[in-house]
């Protein structure tokens, strides 16, 4: 994660809850994107999980 409340997708423990946004997304008659983002070196290191 590069910024705190960033949208975490990096591993299959996030899908129930991206499931639940998407279906009130849906019904709502929205539509989303999603834009991955690597913020690299620029990234702030207290949200890095350093091999977890």
């Amino acid at each position: 994660m590069a910024c705190p409340g960033q949208l975490a997708v990096y591993n299959d423990s996030y899908i129930p809850g991206l499931k639940i946004l998407s279906a009130v997304m849906k019904c709502a008659g929205n539509k989303a994107i999603m834009q991955l983002h690597n913020a690299g070196r620029e990234a702030i290191a207290a949200y890095q999980k350093f091999g977890r």
